[in-house]
């Protein structure tokens, strides 16, 4: 299960399978509103003994198409 919260149309829990990847969990949260900076979208990682922030640009990722630029998500 994941949280989706911040400036996305359908903030909220969803389900969550290995299958999905990060541009997946966006959609099904509605995407993001116009009020969204995605220069700086902001994940917490919580795998480790503490929770991590981990920055996005995912303007960068829209320009250039570029994989690698998005997290993958475990």
């Amino acid at each position: 299960v994941l949280y989706v919260f911040g400036e996305v149309k359908n903030p909220g829990r969803y389900n969550f399978d290995d299958k999905l990847n990060f541009l997946d969990i966006i959609t099904a949260a509605g995407g993001p509103t116009e009020k969204a900076d995605l220069r700086d979208v902001h994940l917490i990682d919580r795998q480790g003994t503490y929770p991590q922030v981990v920055h996005v640009n995912m303007s960068l990722y829209f320009e250039t198409g570029d994989p690698e630029l998005l997290p993958p998500v475990l």
